[in-house]
């Protein structure tokens, strides 16, 4: 019973059915270690480095995805199978399934094999049959030599050896014809065999292209996977301070409606007590035409000069407007120097009675944090603000010429890149990352503004696109990353909204 050489046992053909080997009469007396059958993941990627590709990592040591052979159902690493490029085209085979010779899979080389043994058999037979033909022709020479010398003995014997010689010379050309169609023949078949080269060298071209191909587009899913991973962290921010903005809109509509039934219940008590005021009121009247007049000395000077809001000059002229840059010109305006703070929002929530930030407990500023900026207002507040003041929200275009200048820098201060010393940005969504105005001068703007980039995002009066429902936010925040820190990025967001990384500044409009 003939052996295979490669440790694969008994065998009842001249080859292999699993590798394709040609058997031999005795068994191996040393199977060698790298054996299709009992190869190591290791072993296999170094016996077959033109699968893996040149200096590629052995397989993982992690459970790799499983692939069923088509051929014996086994399940296999990746890194163990292959695709077979010859006639069946089948793919994810056992390696111990792979010929290495031909370099496919055991059956589509045992069919190249039995394809060459019947060339060469049908060659040797044509060969046989030439040199047969061959020798028949040199016997019917030899034959013909004695016919004339027998026609030189006996004149009788002539016309009989004329006649032999005649039918003997038909036969050499019956038999040269059939050894020339023979040649043509064995010239078919060469032709045939190199057709099949051919065409075996033309499946190695298309393995390699196939091997390059599938390393580009393993690279690009690796990028795009990435770039989904970023994008849904983004979206579930996102979605963190929606929840949180309407959780905050119920709470403080059920506060509302609970000051509404106080205030109907203290309306029906007070009215035995209004009697008593009025008589009051006549009294109050005199201190309050006092206390008027000096109110009117107070108001000659304007109430944002009052709480401090410090504003800057920018000069008219043309500036380089949004990521196209494209030219824009406005008027002389005065813009603050810095975003309004929790001090100067405060006197205007007790001028006004205006509702303060929900994080000001009991009403008013947290302990140490007056030269903060004022966060969770939304774009009415800081709009009634500013009517209070009188003063107005920026323009979005006020807003980018008061950041860029003129000259369509990337950041307030230049084109280098922001870092701490800058701004106040890239940092958690907790409001005690939020700094005081005017800690970055070294982010300061050409006009000397401060806080331009990160912090807290700026309203700004504009609509954020045509469809009307959002305004427009402009600077970056502390949570934010430098992308958003840029003069000409812009974010949008509807007005009611609150939220502790958005603030606002002001602007005295033309004219002032």
């Amino acid at each position: 019973m003939p052996y295979c050489p490669n440790g694969h046992g008994e065998k009842e053909k001249a080859f292999c059915d699993e590798c394709g080997a040609a058997t031999s009469a005795q068994p191996p007396a040393n199977v060698p270690g790298d054996s299709l059958r009992i190869r190591s993941p290791q072993a296999s990627a170094t016996l077959h480095q033109h699968l893996y590709g040149l200096g590629a990592a052995t397989p993982a040591s992690t459970p790799p995805q499983l692939l069923k052979c088509p051929r014996c159902g086994r399940r296999n690493p990746e890194q163990e199978s292959f695709d077979c490029q010859g006639e069946c085209g089948r793919a994810d085979l056992c390696l111990r399934h792979f010929d290495e010779e031909y370099e496919v899979c055991v059956d589509c080389a045992r069919s190249l094999r039995q394809e060459e043994k019947k060339r060469a058999a049908a060659e040797e037979a044509t060969r046989r049959e030439l040199a047969d033909w061959r020798v028949r022709a040199e016997r019917a020479e030899k034959e013909l030599a004695g016919l004339t010398q027998r026609y030189q003995r006996s004149e009788t014997e002539r016309s009989a050896g004329q006649e032999r010689e005649h039918s003997l010379s038909e036969q050499i050309t019956h038999w040269q014809s059939r050894a020339e169609r023979a040649e043509g023949e064995l010239t078919t078949l060469r032709q045939q065999a190199e057709s099949s080269q051919k065409a075996h060298a033309q499946a190695d071209k298309a393995r390699t292209t196939a091997q390059n191909e599938a390393a580009t587009l393993s690279k690009e899913l690796a990028g795009w996977k990435q770039r989904a991973e970023k994008a849904e962290t983004q979206l579930a921010d996102l979605r963190r301070q929606m929840e949180t903005a309407q959780k905050e809109t119920t709470r403080l509509g059920k506060e509302v409606a609970a000051w509404k039934e106080r205030a109907e219940a203290a309306e029906s008590e007070l009215a035995p007590i209004h009697r008593k005021q009025e008589e009051e009121r006549q009294a109050a009247e005199r201190a309050r035409r006092e206390a008027e007049e000096q109110a009117r000395q107070a108001r000659q000077k304007s109430i944002w000069q009052q709480i401090g809001i410090e504003l800057v000059k920018i000069p008219a002229g043309e500036f380089l407007y949004g990521d196209s840059k494209e030219k824009r010109r406005l008027d002389e305006f005065l813009i603050a120097k810095t975003p309004v703070t929790n001090e100067q929002y405060s006197a205007f929530v007790d001028a006004t009675q205006h509702t303060p930030p929900q994080h000001w407990e009991g009403g008013r500023i947290p302990k140490g944090k007056e030269q903060h900026p004022v966060v969770n207002v939304s774009w009415d507040d800081a709009t009634a603000f500013c009517r209070w003041a009188g003063v107005r929200l920026p323009s979005e275009q006020e807003w980018e010429k008061a950041a860029r200048g003129t000259d369509g820098r990337t950041y307030p201060w230049g084109e280098e890149a922001p870092d701490g010393k800058r701004c106040n940005f890239g940092k958690g969504y907790d409001i005690k990352n939020l700094a005081a105005v005017g800690q970055y001068p070294a982010g300061a703007s050409s006009y000397g503004l401060l806080d331009m980039a990160g912090n807290v995002w700026e309203w700004c009066a504009d609509w954020y696109d045509s469809e009307r429902k959002g305004r427009v936010l402009r600077g970056g925040s502390f949570s934010y990353n430098a992308t958003n820190v840029r003069c000409a990025d812009r974010y949008g967001l509807y007005p009611g909204y609150r939220n502790v990384i958005i603030g606002f500044r002001v602007v005295l409009p033309p004219g002032f």
